[in-house]
């Protein structure tokens, strides 16, 4: 028995408990004293174990395309607002309040470049 069950026990040691499995499994005469034991009850949990995995991998799919759902909605929406901020600075103007409201900069509260003195070369 493990002392900690609450991981997954790996591959290669899941793997080597399967083949101990099918080597019990083709003994004719193997009785076990503990009835957790006995060809059906292992053969019952092989297919426990079976259907557990594929009820994995379909949620694994399951979740993987809500994501990219969810990462395709996401890149939509940001899309079409950008595309609806372009529409509200084209109807009211660069400079109204409209603008603002959105969180983007009036025009008239930009800052004006500074004008370049030049150096007179020597």
């Amino acid at each position: 028995m493990a002392l900690n069950e609450t991981y997954h026990p790996g591959q290669r040691r899941l793997q080597a408990s399967l083949d101990a499995l099918r080597a019990i499994l083709s003994l004719p005469d193997y009785q076990p004293i503990n009835p957790a034991c006995n060809a059906a009850a292992l053969a019952a949990l092989e297919t426990r174990l079976a259907n557990a995995e594929r009820a994995e991998q379909l949620a694994q799919m399951q979740y993987a395309n809500a994501h990219d759902e969810a990462v395709t909605s996401a890149w939509e929406l940001h899309n079409t607002v950008l595309m609806a901020k372009a529409q509200v600075i084209a109807q009211y103007g660069d400079d109204s309040n409209e603008v603002a409201s959105l969180g983007l900069k009036k025009k008239s509260a930009r800052r004006r470049p500074a004008r370049r003195t030049s150096v007179p070369l020597t």
